[in-house]
């Protein structure tokens, strides 16, 4: 079990625009999204999240703010992170973590993670 960190990335001045991600470590993913958004060789430069903050004016724009923290497993923060997905249903996330056609029922996590955020 991990301490896993899921967090938010949304436009300062519209935050209905916005990401979520987790990781374990907040400052290193964050550096990690900011090369990302300006390293033109990686193949992630045209994903849509740097496109959308390139587009908007940078890093300067945009937040990237933590959620919550839990104990996780690797395969359980995946069925999270898709929960959350679910839940706060995202603008700039261009894939689901768990793709549908063999997605479990996340119900349970997804009731458990309300009592949490909403």
């Amino acid at each position: 079990m991990n301490k896993i960190i899921f967090y938010k990335i949304f436009l300062t001045e519209n935050p209905k625009e916005f990401y979520i991600g987790s990781c374990e470590n907040l400052s290193r993913r964050k550096s990690q999204h900011k090369k990302n958004t300006t390293n033109k060789v990686k193949p992630q430069y045209w994903n849509n999240l740097y496109f959308f903050i390139r587009l908007k004016g940078g890093w300067d724009k945009v937040e990237m703010t933590k959620i919550c923290e839990i104990n996780l497993s690797k395969d359980d923060r995946r069925r999270y992170e898709q929960a959350f997905i679910e839940i706060l249903k995202p603008t700039l996330n261009s894939i689901n973590v768990l793709p549908e056609k063999n997605r479990p029922d996340l119900t349970e996590i997804i009731n458990q993670l309300k009592k949490i955020i909403l």
